[in-house]
């Protein structure tokens, strides 16, 4: 272990290289740093944006152009029993998009089904668009089975 008189000694050492390397750096003059090329004026600086980033450049990538909901004219016109055959189990509205279950799967506006667009989802039902032509997709509870008093809670 050092004794005592050699740490103050290594102490008071420090402190006097210290102010030496003050004194030092008070006795330079401004214009001495500028003639040995210390100092640069910002005016000398060079700014160069060529490696960086354009800030206005978009980084997202565009969204596939959406399917046409038009159809093709041209194709020929659709059976609709081909349509009356597929089963609407649910409809989904209020949310930010639309959604409808069709034969278990899930679908959206503008989605394809079965060749033809679906155009519109609402609480009454779906339309699709095939061939130039709009037909209606109900879902069951909209649908009316018969006439006939069915029974209520404990009526039978």
């Amino acid at each position: 272990m050092m004794s005592l008189k050699k740490r103050l000694s290594l102490f008071w050492l420090a402190c006097f290289m210290m102010f030496c390397f003050a004194l030092q750096l008070i006795a330079q003059t401004p214009e001495d740093n500028l003639a040995n090329g210390k100092i640069k004026f910002i005016s000398d600086l060079e700014y160069l944006a060529s490696n960086l980033r354009d800030p206005l450049e978009t980084y997202i990538v565009p969204k596939p152009p959406e399917p046409s909901v038009e159809g093709n004219p041209e194709e020929p016109p659709p059976d609709p029993e081909k349509f009356n055959k597929l089963k609407v189990s649910g409809i989904f509205w209020g949310a930010s998009f639309t959604q409808a279950i069709i034969d278990g799967n899930v679908y959206k506006e503008g989605d394809r089904i079965e060749g033809a667009v679906i155009k519109k989802i609402d609480k009454d039902g779906i339309i699709v668009l095939a061939g130039g032509k709009e037909f209606k997709l109900v879902p069951p509870a909209l649908t009316k089975t018969s006439d006939e008093k069915k029974p209520r809670g404990g009526e039978r």
